[in-house]
């Protein structure tokens, strides 16, 4: 992320992956991004990467301008974890996707272990949640945590090529929709604005 005065600029790959959430995330806060996509990342911006990759960003900071950071000190260190845990996720799959493995053997072998185990957990976490109404995973309010989750489903659902990923997990599928419909959000999914989905589905 990079910033002057008040423009925040996003660089990213021109692909959705880790790079939507954060752009999500101020979408729904109303805080204006610029995005630099492009399709390799060139040697004067990964100079100043710290670790030579991108996103140049720290998501947290768009989440903090987006009001979408909990309030509560502790309700801010569980969204975090859940943040994390959804990161962990995200590496799963790609892992899985990149292992090698014949691309029907590497999708079964995700869907029926790690998979499974990744989605149960999040789906207890929601059993939890303050408002059954709405199902949002910190404190019964929309958090940043809720949108990096949000977006994590979108992708796993186009990987697996599976509409109804979600049949087994019904909190899932309800915050997955709280998600969808917020106003701001909608809007940009209904503009086809977005990015290209991370990588190329596992063949049925």
């Amino acid at each position: 992320m990079s910033s002057n005065n008040t423009t925040l600029t996003l660089h990213y790959f021109d692909i959705q992956a880790r790079g939507e959430a954060a752009y999500l995330i101020a979408v729904q806060g109303g805080v204006h991004v610029e995005r630099n996509l492009f399709e390799d990342l060139a040697s004067d911006l990964k100079s100043v990467c710290p670790f030579g990759q991108v996103p140049l960003l720290e998501i947290k900071i768009f989440a903090k301008k987006a009001s979408l950071i909990p309030e509560d000190d502790f309700d801010q260190s569980v969204a975090l974890q859940y943040v994390l845990g959804v990161d962990e996720f995200r590496s799963g799959v790609y892992k899985a996707y990149y292992s090698g493995k014949e691309a029907s053997a590497a999708k079964k072998e995700w869907k029926e272990g790690a998979m499974i185990q990744h989605l149960s957990r999040f789906e207890g976490f929601l059993e939890k949640a303050v408002d059954s109404d709405h199902l949002y995973l910190v404190g019964g309010k929309l958090s940043w945590a809720d949108i990096v989750l949000y977006d994590a489903l979108v992708e796993q659902a186009f990987m697996l090529e599976e509409d109804n990923l979600w049949s087994k997990y019904p909190r899932l599928l309800k915050a997955k929709q709280n998600v969808e419909t917020l106003p701001n959000i909608a809007k940009y999914l209904e503009s086809g604005k977005q990015p290209a989905l991370y990588i190329e589905k596992w063949r049925k």
